[in-house]
């Protein structure tokens, strides 16, 4: 009789243990997959901070070489180079600043915001939001290269 108690009173507690471990895998599943996505989210992140480094240097070598470019070209370059390489769920396109400089560092008049002379200096300002896919938020990424003119 004793053991047919036992018997019984171990099969009870395993059948409440199967519903334990349903329920812990529940919340580990759950913890798991957030770590797995936050890696992917942010792992995209940091590419994309690379692409728009990348595309700041594009525009800024596009602007100062021999046949120097207008600023319009060069953001259009810069969005080009955007629209090749980034990896993203919203606006593939950057904003683009441009600013050329005098030797002293005055910034030159709006229409003339190209290299002209030897040794002059060139600012590419590459800004892009970036969205989140599977979080509530977004981040502003900047990159800014300087180059001086050839």
């Amino acid at each position: 009789m004793m053991k047919i108690l036992l018997k019984r009173l171990i099969q009870v507690q395993r059948e409440k243990q199967r519903g334990a471990t349903a329920v812990e895998f529940a919340i580990v599943i759950l913890i798991f997959i957030t770590i797995i996505f936050g890696i992917i989210e942010f792992g995209l992140l940091m590419y994309n901070q690379h692409i728009a480094t990348n595309a700041a240097r594009e525009g800024a070598r596009f602007g100062i070489v021999a046949d120097r470019k207008t600023h319009v070209e060069i953001k259009d370059e810069v969005n080009r180079y955007g629209r090749q390489y980034i990896v993203s769920f919203g606006d593939p396109d950057f904003t683009v600043e441009v600013n050329a400089y005098n030797k002293d560092r005055t910034e030159k008049d709006e229409n003339n915001k190209r290299c002209e002379r030897f040794n002059e200096i060139l600012d590419v300002t590459v800004t892009y939001n970036y969205d989140f896919l599977f979080l509530p938020f977004s981040r502003t990424i900047t990159s800014t290269t300087t180059m001086r003119c050839e």
